[in-house]
């Protein structure tokens, strides 16, 4: 409904409030200034009660904005009502002639034309009712927004977009708890249509905000010409809201496009949760027929036929699918490699390098084995280095680095994690070479940047995704030389794809495997256990009293588990081998749930260390409730390139300044604000995934039937390759057995391999 006084805006010059009149540009009554200077007040600072705020269109003022509507047509074509004040004389002749409810998107600079329309099926009573009751209208609950839309009737839209401050009040309802609503809903004139049809759809309050935040009013132009894009477009959205939304919109999707974004939506989905970039024709048709309820033989047939954007490699008894995204991003990949492997080889050593040339730290020697590993780093453009503990990745690394500058080279030292990196920078010999983490070099290497790369030696290479990788070979030029080097037999990394180990499986890029090279009665028996570990074998299973470096406990009582958990690590290790708890003592856990999983034995050690002293934040989520207090061992769980703090980097909270909380990492002093405080957990125990590229004086790990379904051989690997000094599990060697026997749930889907023997050959 739009009035005679028009829309209420702000003054810029001296604040004040008032109604343009239908004219512009409109005259301050209080500073009587003309000048257009106005804020109308959906953009200006909203009462203390109304917390919606447009960040979208904050972000995107560079682009034409746009103003969303919601219209209802009577039987003769007049609207009924309007949110933004969208003139009658905005619609369009084809719109005229249509009756019911409509959400429009209208340019602002062309206000007679209306980009994009949704027509709903029903008055959107549902959705205002929720709408109502969200943080926007404080102090509005169920009983409340009942009562107000009862009193209301259909009057309620006339009612909430009167701008007459005279207006009456409705029915018996509440006068000032009406004029309350009236004035929150005015104050959020930008906002209202969106909340109002987002609600109506019935989404996850979390949706919402994310398509408030991420499209705003485009949200009208993606439902008009793709409604699938959302799955794309907003976290957590899900191919069955799609569906839902699609449903009660009552629009018609064609069958090939229907099918095409199951397919996609699918292959996204296995990527990111399980690392897939590919998947089984025979496998991917029937969970995309179950999405859209066609047949497989016609999922089958529209797939075969959208090769475009489904690439399928293989023989038809092994037709592997991929997204066109993603057999792209390999080709990326291969195309990196290449240009190495075809640079010119003459700044390279035709002869093996002599090691008895390099004068190594103290007491250092290499092997046979690492010195044929050393002269193939030196030769080849890209070289790989693959090796288990024990057998000297690090010393290799210092003889490829001293090998390097003596024949004049400039070597850069980069691991995919801060922690990595720092046990890089802690080797003797490496320090000076200011060994970095990727995403830091990165960043340094942004284009514009004069800074080129010589040999790239990296680190913890199994930890590179397939995006990262990317990115990797991005920074390098034709003259550059890559050396990898990393543990195949580790877990994949936490992101999709595995190149690390499809590059060594596809024996096309020169490689070499490291062996071990102890004597069983003299090494190391957490090197011992780890051999047997990824050969399939259970290691000698040692108790306390052995003085063994890799014991087991057996402990079946899971709460009785975690209790000697808590033990080891507050009383026993500190006290037996003068190790501190907070930094040399590792606690790593297969899952988060279970009586021994991380949730629990945070929640527990905090409660004893440090849940008397002083809370400086706190967080819910899912119903649970998360405390942090000063002194806490904290970790970040994704990259934050503004604050230097990488995804899996261990920290300590210091405590609070004004409402930041300050931590510190590596010596470090980080200041997290109350959005960025987010991407912390505790970290007495953390996942087994998030170890990787670290190592522990000291590590636990709790092995319970209650992650058997978790438990595998890889992942106890990494776990017990994570210690340097003391092993210690704790729990079901029956479990630990199974464990060791199962090699199948780090098996990911990948091109990348076949791709490279077929490609490069």
């Amino acid at each position: 409904m739009t009035t005679a006084r028009g829309k209420k805006v702000t003054c810029a010059d001296c604040g004040a409030k008032f109604y343009d009149m239908n004219k512009f540009p409109p005259e301050c009554p209080k500073c009587k200034k003309a000048n257009g200077k106005l804020k109308s007040n959906s953009s200006a600072t909203k009462k203390s009660g109304s917390k919606s705020t447009s960040k979208k269109a904050a972000k995107d003022t560079s682009e034409v904005e746009q103003a969303l509507g919601l219209i209802c047509l009577d039987a003769d074509s007049l609207p009924l009502y309007m949110s933004s004040n969208l003139a009658a004389t905005s619609i369009k002749t084809d719109l005229k002639r249509k009756k019911g409810w409509f959400l429009v998107s209208m340019k602002a600079d062309a206000p007679e034309r209306i980009g994009y329309k949704i027509q709903i099926p029903e008055i959107p009573v549902a959705g205002l009712r929720k709408y109502l009751m969200s943080k926007t209208f404080d102090g509005v609950g169920m009983k409340t927004a009942d009562d107000f839309l009862s009193a209301a009737g259909e009057s309620v839209f006339g009612f909430l977009d009167n701008t007459d401050d005279s207006s009456e009040g409705i029915g018996d309802f509440d006068p000032e708890q009406a004029r309350k609503i009236q004035e929150t809903w005015q104050d959020n004139e930008d906002l209202n249509a969106l909340q109002l049809f987002l609600h109506q759809l019935d989404l996850d309050l979390g949706v919402i905000r994310a398509i408030e935040y991420n499209l705003g009013s485009d949200i009208v132009r993606i439902i008009s010409e793709e409604p699938f894009a959302l799955v794309d477009e907003i976290p957590r959205f899900t191919f069955e809201d799609a569906r839902g939304i699609i449903d009660y919109l009552k629009i018609n999707i064609p069958r090939h496009q229907h099918i095409s974004a199951a397919a996609d939506y699918r292959l996204r989905r296995i990527e990111r949760e399980r690392g897939h970039t590919s998947a089984p024709m025979d496998r991917l048709v029937p969970d995309v027929s179950k999405l859209v309820a066609y047949s497989d033989d016609e999922v089958q047939k529209v797939l075969s036929g959208l090769q475009e954007q489904f690439p399928v490699v293989g023989s038809e008894d092994q037709a592997m699918v991929s997204r066109q995204g993603s057999f792209d991003r390999d080709g990326e990949i291969i195309e990196g490699i290449l240009q190495l492997l075809e640079s010119d080889s003459s700044k390279y050593a035709e002869e093996d390098f002599d090691s008895d040339r390099i004068d190594l730290p103290g007491t250092l020697e290499l092997s046979e084995n690492q010195s044929a590993a050393l002269s193939g780093a030196v030769k080849h453009p890209v070289f790989l280095i693959t090796g288990g503990p024990g057998t000297g990745k690090t010393t290799l690394v210092v003889a490829i680095v001293r090998a390097l500058k003596k024949l004049g080279r400039n070597v850069t030292l980069c691991a995919p994690t801060g922690r990595a990196a720092k046990r890089l920078e802690e080797t003797p010999g490496l320090k000076n070479f200011k060994p970095t983490t990727i995403h830091s070099l990165l960043a340094k290497m942004r284009p514009g940047s004069s800074r080129k790369i010589d040999t790239l030696i990296v680190d913890e290479s199994s930890m590179i995704d397939v995006d990262l990788m990317v990115r990797l070979l991005g920074a390098l030029d034709k003259s550059s030389s890559l050396i990898m080097i990393g543990d195949a037999d580790q877990l994949p990394p936490v992101g999709a794809g595995q190149v690390f180990k499809d590059m060594l499986a596809s024996a096309v890029v020169p490689k070499m495997r490291l062996l071990n090279n102890f004597r069983q009665e003299e090494a190391s028996k957490i090197n011992v256990a780890a051999a047997d570990i990824i050969a399939g074998r259970t290691p000698a299973l040692r108790n306390e009293a052995s003085g063994s470096d890799f014991v087991f406990i057996e402990v079946a009582d899971p709460r009785r588990q975690l209790e000697k958990v808590v033990d080891l690590y507050l009383n026993t290790l500190p006290k037996k081998y003068g190790l501190s708890a907070l930094s040399d003592i590792q606690i790593l856990s297969p899952m988060k749930k279970g009586s021994v999983g991380i949730t629990a034995i945070n929640a527990i050690v905090q409660k004893k260390l440090t849940g008397r002293g002083m809370l400086v934040h706190s967080r819910s989520f899912a119903g649970q409730s998360v405390k942090f207090f000063e002194g806490d061992k904290i970790i970040q769980t994704s990259n934050n390139y503004n604050l230097n703090v990488m995804n899996g980097d261990i920290g300590i909270l210091k405590g609070k300044s004004g409402s930041d909380v300050m931590a510190e990492f590596n010596g470090e002093q980080v200041k997290y604000d109350t959005y960025d405080i987010r991407d912390v957990d505790l970290a007495y125990a953390i996942s087994i995934h998030k170890s990787q590229g670290s190592e522990y004086p000291a590590v636990i790990i709790p092995i319970s039937s209650e992650h058997q379904f978790m438990l595998a051989r890889n992942l106890l690997y990494t776990a017990v390759t994570r210690g340097k000094r003391q092993v210690f599990c704790v729990g079901e060697s029956k479990s630990f057995e199974k464990g060791i026997a199962s090699a199948w749930k780090d098996f990911r889907y990948t091109l990348l391999e076949h791709r490279l023997k077929s490609d490069i050959d």
